[in-house]
């Protein structure tokens, strides 16, 4: 059986349906076998390929084996440059912009090269021919075997790197952000100085990028110091917030010290079961 093109690219036009189909493919399975497999197609060999038939459109600028060799390199050598383009975005360095990015490079330059094959007579366009039997190296010539083998090591290789990297994102442990605003919701001028009994109000603020959902508890306690020591501290109040990943939460808490002297208000952050992992003191002066 003989399968090909030449006058119609259907290579092109199977590349374009690959890539919008297996990108979000991998974006949405990354670190899954199928989203593996998906992102190693869209990061290795196919924004190369369209950008190699876009510069080289007609049948003999390049041999075939050549041009998948020289697809997988352009592959390679753009994957930086689409890191640096997504550095700049606001969502900085992902996978997921990283894959987007090339994806519609891949796309850009199979529309280019469409345009450029089909201006070609038809007899000039790439085209392909391939008799379905059993495939052996020895027929090629030393560079062709090189050049094979030398494909075959940078996939795997790739492969590899792809792997480690989608393991490293699985186990790259997340952050909480926990701080004190105040009573406008600014950072900066918090009631330190206060008079006996007077109401104050301090916000708190938790910001999720566990990657997960998080049930938190705050503990608010106030502590009695004497030249900077702690002589006594009593817990105010508790309150619990169960935040998804990426959800903020800001709290208002308003509080009043019914006597004079030098005080911390400490705010105590713990995750679930676990003990206070994340500690805020506020230094209070009543007079």
């Amino acid at each position: 059986m003989r399968i090909g093109f030449r006058e119609r690219p259907y290579d092109l036009i199977l590349l374009a349906g690959l890539v919008l189909v297996l990108t979000p493919l991998a974006i949405a399975g990354v670190g899954g076998l199928l989203g593996l497999a998906a992102g190693v197609l869209v990061v290795v060999c196919l924004p190369g390929y369209a950008a190699l038939a876009a510069l080289f459109p007609a049948d003999g600028d390049l041999g075939w084996v050549q041009r998948v060799a020289f697809s997988l390199g352009l592959s390679l050598a753009l994957v930086p440059l689409a890191g640096l383009i997504s550095s700049a975005t606001p969502w900085g360095i992902r996978i997921e912009i990283i894959l987007a990015i090339l994806a519609l490079v891949a796309l850009g330059s199979a529309a280019v090269a469409y345009r450029r094959r089909l201006a070609l007579p038809a007899v000039r366009r790439l085209g392909l021919s391939i008799e379905v039997v059993s495939w052996r190296l020895r027929g090629l010539s030393r560079l062709e075997r090189i050049l094979i083998l030398g494909l075959a090591a940078a996939l795997a290789i790739a492969s590899v790197g792809i792997v480690y990297s989608a393991s490293r994102s699985q186990i790259t442990p997340g952050f909480t952000e926990f701080y004190l605003l105040n009573e406008t919701g600014v950072p900066g001028g918090y009631p330190t100085s206060l008079r006996i009994g007077q109401n104050a109000t301090i916000r708190v603020v938790i910001v999720n990028h566990e990657s997960i959902s998080i049930d938190y508890t705050v503990e608010v306690r106030l502590a009695g110091l004497d030249n900077g020591t702690e002589l006594w501290n009593a817990t105010q109040t508790s309150f619990g917030v169960l935040l998804g990943d990426g959800s903020s939460r800001d709290t208002p808490y308003v509080f009043h010290i019914d006597q004079a002297g030098d005080y911390a208000l400490e705010f105590l952050l713990s995750r679930g079961s676990a003990g206070a992992y994340r500690f805020l003191r506020l230094l209070i002066t009543v007079t």
